[in-house]
């Protein structure tokens, strides 16, 4: 893999890190509380969300080219969070990277 960059390799390789912690999660792990009145499965569900944000804003940039995209974080995270802790703390079926990972990838840096 010569075009990766030394950071998506370690980020390859901490990506199935979390995928084989998150598959072996209980219940009882996704439900424990964390700091501000967050769960596990909340800080799970918003990483997703965070994570998502930015491939859908590769590909915006990919077909419209760079730009600014402002975002008042502390808002979005605390209206996130709200949504976050409404699901029920059981780990999806199959845990899935975000669409068009290849795309990322590949990427010019």
């Amino acid at each position: 893999m010569p075009h990766l960059t030394a950071y998506t390799i370690e980020n390859t390789h901490e990506l199935a890190h979390l995928v084989a912690l998150v598959g072996k999660l209980t219940d009882q792990d996704l439900s424990h509380p964390l700091d501000a009145g967050w769960t596990v499965s909340a800080v799970l569900a918003h990483l997703a969300f965070w994570d998502i944000r930015a491939v859908v804003l590769l590909k915006k940039w990919e077909l419209e080219g760079i730009g600014p995209s402002p975002i008042d974080t502390d808002v979005v995270n605390e209206v996130v969070r709200y949504h976050c802790l409404l699901i029920a703390p059981a780990p999806p079926p199959k845990w899935r990277s975000p669409p068009r990972k290849q795309s990322i990838v590949k990427l010019p840096v």
